[in-house]
């Protein structure tokens, strides 16, 4: 536990190195990935974009953080990639949608569902909200995407909450 924190961690023991290279380096890609999407500077921006997650692993991983973490980030870097190359759309969804179901996992695991028992309003606004998005775009949904984008709402919905 770091010493200068004296509040108790909510999902267990926190990662708080900001001393690391991985994280100072995260810092920057994430400034030049913005910048570059400002400028349409394609592609350069898709090569931030993947980047962005590879960089959190590592430092994940020089803190010993949770195994679950680092999985669910290399996922989102594999939906990343496969949203970057036609044709994989739906490959992509599946990369973030099993890094989400990783995300719920550990938060669940370290006492999330104790949280939300306590602010039934949270999880319900976010059903709302989702159900409103879904209503919103569901006209200009292909027929094939209508399913998979139903599941990966939820899955953003739970991830929230």
């Amino acid at each position: 536990m770091n010493p200068l924190c004296t509040c108790e961690p909510r999902y267990g023991e926190p990662m708080n190195s900001l001393r690391s290279p991985w994280l100072a380096a995260f810092g920057i890609a994430v400034v030049v990935h913005l910048a570059l999407v400002l400028a349409e500077a394609q592609p350069w921006d898709s090569i931030t974009k993947c980047l962005i997650a590879p960089l959190l692993v590592a430092w994940v991983i020089e803190q010993h953080g949770p195994r679950l973490l680092a999985i669910a980030l290399v996922l989102c870097l594999f939906g990343d990639l496969f949203l970057e190359i036609d044709g994989l759309f739906i490959a992509g969804m599946a990369s973030f949608a099993a890094a989400h179901v990783c995300f719920v996992t550990f938060f669940v695991r370290r006492g999330a569902l104790d949280v939300l028992r306590r602010t039934v309003w949270i999880p319900l606004a976010l059903a709302v909200g989702a159900v409103l998005l879904l209503a919103w775009v569901w006209s200009g949904l292909e027929p094939g995407l209508r399913g998979p984008v139903v599941v990966y709402a939820l899955l953003l919905a739970s991830t929230a909450a």
